[in-house]
């Protein structure tokens, strides 16, 4: 069993800065987005697709849930948030690999990046 896509709702009109945002900064590649009329952007990775729903009141809980995404290097992410100038935080836990990045999207909806460390 695995997850096959997750829709996060979006407002209209924010296509581009979407697309800058989750394809170019964050680097995840952009898949054709389904023909069911709601989906504006669609990417993914793998087996798992995240949907952006276009809605006129979407709902957006920045503080009540959040998406965590696995990266490559949260030093190279963060370079790449710095020279966007995009604001984040980390979080540093009590072990090296126990790192966190949080930002928010263009439209609020909080993110979670971890970097995924070799056993």
């Amino acid at each position: 069993m695995a997850v096959s896509h997750v829709h996060i709702d979006v407002p209209p009109g924010c296509a581009v800065q979407m697309q800058r945002f989750y394809g170019d900064l964050i680097g995840l590649p952009i898949l054709a987005a389904p023909d069911d009329g709601e989906t504006m952007l669609c990417f993914g990775a793998n087996r798992l697709q995240m949907r952006l729903m276009v809605r006129e009141r979407p709902t957006i809980a920045a503080f009540r849930r959040r998406l965590t995404l696995e990266v490559d290097s949260l030093i190279n992410q963060s370079r790449r948030f710095d020279d966007a100038r995009v604001s984040y935080c980390t979080h540093r836990g009590f072990r090296y690999t126990e790192r966190r990045l949080f930002v928010s999207d263009p439209v609020g909806h909080l993110l979670e990046l971890k970097q995924v460390w070799p056993l």
